[in-house]
């Protein structure tokens, strides 16, 4: 198995750091998509991000969505989901699959419950 690396802020990247992920503490996005293009080049299989540097990392993600590794994942801050990797993930799958396996259709009152 290839090695799992994260980038984001300080402290959450200690509870990664807790299971034996290589952590990567930033500051900011430009510092975060300089370690994904190295952790990348050193042959990281996984990259976890955290989910407020992605608006800004687009470009990065776009650059790597293509190629088999690594995968990029966004993973949700102390502040909660932001819904970022939810829907990375649901794109991800749809690609893979060929159908949206998370779309919600009209469900009957005994299903909701």
């Amino acid at each position: 198995m290839g090695r799992i690396g994260a980038v984001g802020s300080k402290d959450q990247m200690m509870a990664f750091r807790a299971i034996g992920i290589d952590v990567y503490p930033v500051e900011d996005a430009n510092s975060a998509g300089e370690i994904i293009c190295k952790l990348a080049d050193e042959g990281f299989s996984l990259i976890l991000v955290e989910e407020k540097f992605c608006n800004d990392l687009r470009d990065i993600f776009a650059m790597f969505a293509t190629q088999p590794v690594p995968a990029i994942l966004p993973v949700p801050g102390s502040r909660g989901s932001e819904g970022i990797a939810l829907n990375r993930l649901r794109d991800m799958l749809k690609r893979a699959v060929g159908a949206d396996i998370f779309e919600r259709g009209e469900t009957s009152k005994e299903e909701k419950i």
